[in-house]
């Protein structure tokens, strides 16, 4: 039996790390968009996307070469398999990183036409090395989850890697020194990174790993294949930038670069605000009897997504010259395709947490279908496109094939777990954001050269979207905000009821 006191206890202690996580992922999401600002004003639009290029393969190649690592260490929660399982968690991940960095170098030459000296496989070089010491982090942050060291998790999983790169390329730059060396900089901070993990977790990699039999089949199996699946996620952007670059668009990779990653900050937030729910999927699942629950407590996370999501994507719309000016004057052409990218990622906020349920109910062989799906419909879509139209085409692949890997997603959850999005929600909040942006667009765009006055124009129509919103909404809608404003009294809360039953912790956030 489980005493009050000790949920209590684990309650206070999830929150207490989940506040932490929170914080880390706004200083990282802030450290990482310096130092993409410091390589596109430093060194230009050319070598800014070359040099993003290689980082999408890097953290492509990362998701690959974890290997499941964490999972391993993550399952294993006896007091005789949890040394044995951090052992075989990095061993894994090392070999995994390894193997995918070499994977990473060999695309790196395939993109330069098999030219080892020129700028993009000098780049992917630098990246490759890079991605062992980034694929041991994940059982290293995993170990330190696992020990409760949360304080240290945020510091050095979630903080310590972008705080390095960002001061070893502010050296770079003030040395003067060639392009390369802003990826260069990524390779010695994952490799510090790693080196002060594995010093906190020394003593748990005294027993040497085995494996056994079935049981580590099943587990290699499922953790394989979402493995897959996350690193076909997570190199949607790579994707993006090599059909630009497979179509003689470099020039314009730089330019998608900067507009493709403003606009994954609404994933950023999405993920900011859903991953304290995640848990509770897995324990709804559990229990068959607790489908409306569950669609109640989706439901709510889906309206409180939108009201974080909608005012933020209008203001980027309405304001997107500006934003992609910081870049550097040149970008300023990409401003309709940040309005595009944002318009699938609207979407995607519209069925948030929808990707979460197959995996936590062992449907892992969906998860991959669904996300190869979703790169298969990018490059059918993107080639042809891309020809025709140039970024233009490939922006518009990518959003559609955002959209339909949503809907489908959306579609699986509602029959297989008979949970429904919010309809009357998401079409009041899409309405909301139609009129916001109709009203102020066309206006803020005419402020050529008055960067100022159009970030207040977007503030001004995310104020609208919000006033918009809240005239329209529910008394659940409502009561959904108020819980965003005034996070209290969690035991009157059905979400907060449900947390304190959960025994999970967010995954680190991955650099967008």
């Amino acid at each position: 039996m489980v005493h009050t006191a000790d949920v209590s206890a684990d309650t206070h202690k999830i929150g207490a790390a989940a506040r932490m996580q929170f914080a880390g992922a706004v200083l990282r999401s802030f450290v990482l968009f310096a130092f993409q600002w410091l390589v596109a004003r430093a060194y230009g639009p050319g070598p800014f996307g070359i040099a993003n290029l290689a980082l999408s393969g890097f953290q492509t190649a990362a998701m690959l070469g974890r290997a499941a690592g964490d999972n391993v260490v993550l399952r294993a929660q006896t007091t005789a398999d949890r040394q044995e399982a951090f052992s075989l968690g990095v061993s894994i991940s090392l070999w995994g990183g390894l193997l995918a960095g070499m994977g990473l170098w060999v695309s790196g030459l395939a993109l330069s036409g098999w030219h080892p000296s020129s700028p993009t496989a000098t780049s992917f070089l630098l990246a490759a090395f890079a991605v062992p010491s980034a694929a041991v982090l994940f059982p290293l942050g995993a170990g330190l989850r696992r020990e409760g060291r949360f304080t240290e998790y945020t510091l050095v999983a979630t903080l310590l890697e972008p705080i390095v790169r960002l001061l070893l390329v502010v050296l770079a730059i003030v040395i003067g020194a060639h392009w390369t060396a802003s990826v260069a900089s990524i390779t010695a901070a994952s490799t510090i990174t790693a080196l002060v993990g594995l010093s906190l977790l020394r003593s748990e990699l005294k027993v040497v790993p085995t494996l056994h039999g079935h049981q580590a089949t099943r587990l290699f199996a499922y953790s394989g294949t979402m493995t897959l699946a996350a690193a076909l996620n997570t190199g949607f952007l790579f994707v993006q930038l090599s059909l630009l670059t497979l179509l003689g668009l470099q020039q314009q990779t730089g330019i998608f670069a900067a507009a493709g990653r403003i606009a994954l900050l609404a994933l950023w937030i999405q993920w900011a605000f859903s991953a304290p729910f995640t848990p509770l999927i897995a324990q709804r699942l559990a229990h068959s009897n607790d489908a409306s629950d569950l669609e109640n407590a989706y439901q709510r996370v889906v309206a409180g997504v939108l009201w974080v999501n909608s005012p933020f994507l209008v203001s980027m719309v309405v304001s997107a010259p500006a934003i992609l000016g910081i870049f550097g004057s040149t970008f300023q052409s990409g401003a309709v395709l940040l309005v595009i990218l944002a318009a699938g990622q609207w979407v995607n906020s519209a069925t948030a947490l929808a990707e979460e349920f197959l995996p936590l109910s062992s449907r892992s062989g969906l998860t991959l279908v669904n996300n190869l799906g979703a790169v298969l419909l990018l490059v059918a879509l993107g080639i042809p496109l891309g020809m025709k139209y140039g970024v233009i085409g490939v922006g518009l692949a990518s959003s559609v094939a955002v959209i339909g890997v949503n809907i489908v997603r959306a579609k699986q959850v509602a029959k297989m777990f008979r949970v429904a999005l919010p309809g009357r929600t998401i079409a009041k909040a899409g309405v909301a954001s139609l009129i916001a942006a109709a009203v102020f667009l066309r206006t803020a765009w005419s402020l050529i050269g008055r960067p100022s006055l159009q970030f207040a124009l977007g503030a001004l129509a995310a104020a609208l979207t919000i006033a918009l919103m809240w005239l329209t909404s529910s008394h659940d809608d409502r009561t959904t905000l108020r819980g965003l404003l005034l996070p209290r009294r969690p035991a009157t809360d059905r979400l907060g009821e449900s947390s304190r039953r959960a025994h999970a912790v967010p995954s680190p956030p991955q650099d967008r």
